[in-house]
């Protein structure tokens, strides 16, 4: 242990107890020394499985199989006679429920952020983001575990999801996505004070242009004047770009992690 503080105050690294292992030689069998080895490599097989998996259609009870086999694929020997450090319990037990819920989740998350009248919108809301939306929502304090995991989907939502205008209203210009192929605005310096809605935007049914030519920049704004207006003055709603119908669908995924 001296020797590795040493190396600490040297090199300026830090030694990450809980993902490290050592093992004693001559002494030590080499059986047993590749047992310890493969301890540390848990992590990396688990996440490599998984990583495989992702592009799978995978019901909750074919992802519990597929998660079952890979804790049985770690060899019973070395869990029953080792001690597995904590930073790899956590790392596998966070990889495993990430794996387990991310499909799930992502779809009640769509749902959370497209339906705001449903029980559960509203139990987040009044939880979680009363002065916000789901999309621009913190992680907060004592969240629960179901919170982290609508989260951790949402990641992907945000990658694809975008606004289609429709009178604007609850249409945060500065925050939320709603310019066609402009994935996030740069805002630095444009804010203007008492200007939040994209409803602020529209002058009697059409695009106020005067108004957007002087707030953005000559790219942003032609893509802003190409959007077309609901002449009924429908409500705004949330799209998923990725699909003709604008629904979220988890095989669209791909399709926005390469975005």
């Amino acid at each position: 242990m001296t020797i590795l503080r040493d190396y600490e105050v040297v090199s300026g690294q830090k030694v990450n107890m809980g993902k490290s292992s050592i093992s004693f030689e001559p002494s030590m069998l080499p059986t047993i020394r590749g047992k310890i080895v493969h301890i540390g490599d848990a992590r990396a097989k688990v996440e490599e499985r998984i990583r495989g998996w992702k592009g799978k259609l995978l019901s909750e009870a074919g992802r519990e199989v597929m998660i079952k086999s890979v804790v049985g694929a770690i060899p019973n020997f070395v869990m029953n006679r080792f001690k597995l450090p904590v930073g790899i319990i956590d790392a596998l037990n966070s990889l495993m429920a990430k794996f387990f819920w991310a499909s799930s989740y992502k779809e009640r998350g769509w749902r959370v952020a497209t339906n705001q009248a449903s029980l559960l919108a509203k139990l987040l809301n009044g939880r979680y983001y009363r002065r916000s939306s789901f999309l621009h929502a913190k992680l907060g304090t004592n969240p629960s575990f179901g919170w982290r995991s609508l989260l951790e989907g949402r990641k992907i939502l945000k990658r694809g999801v975008r606004w289609r205008v429709g009178n604007g209203k609850r249409i945060d210009i500065w925050k939320d996505p709603w310019i066609p192929r402009l994935t996030e605005l740069d805002t630095r310096g444009m804010e203007v004070e008492g200007l939040h809605k994209v409803s602020q935007l529209i002058q009697e049914g059409n695009w106020h242009e005067s108004l957007i030519g002087e707030l953005f920049e000559e790219e942003d704004a032609k893509r802003i004047l190409a959007i077309p207006l609901s002449r009924h003055h429908y409500p705004s709603k949330l799209v998923w770009d990725h699909t003709n119908s604008g629904i979220y669908l988890i095989s669209s995924d791909t399709n926005a992690r390469e975005t």
